[in-house]
C-alpha cells in the first residue's frame, strides 16, 4: 500500500511539472506575421525542388540502365561473380 502512496504522489508530480511549463511565456513566443508569408514562399519552393529532383532522379536512371545493360552486354562489368572454388568446396564439406 505505501509503494502505492509513493507511485501515485510521483505520477501527480510529472503530470504537475509537465503542465507548469505551459504557463512559461517565454518556451513559446508569438509569431510575426511575416512568417506566415515566409512559409507559404518556402513551401512553395520546396515543391519546385522536389519535382526538379524526380525528373533528375528519372534521368539518372534512365542514363544508369542503359550504361549497365551496354556494360553487361560487352562483358565489361566491372564485378567478377563467378564463385571461387574454395569457397564453393569449404561450404559444400560437412562439418
Amino acid at each position: 500500500m505505501k509503494r502505492m502512496k509513493s507511485l501515485s504522489y510521483v505520477i501527480l508530480m510529472s503530470f504537475a511539472l509537465s503542465f507548469q511549463g505551459c504557463d512559461n511565456p517565454k518556451l513559446k513566443p508569438p509569431r510575426p506575421n511575416d512568417a506566415d508569408e515566409e512559409s507559404a514562399r518556402s513551401i512553395q519552393e520546396q515543391a519546385i525542388d522536389r519535382e526538379f529532383a524526380r525528373e533528375l532522379a528519372k534521368e539518372f536512371g534512365k542514363e544508369f540502365a542503359k550504361e549497365f545493360a551496354r556494360q553487361i552486354k560487352e562483358g565489361d562489368f566491372p564485378l567478377d561473380l563467378k564463385i571461387d572454388s574454395r569457397v564453393a568446396s569449404e561450404e559444400s564439406a560437412p562439418t
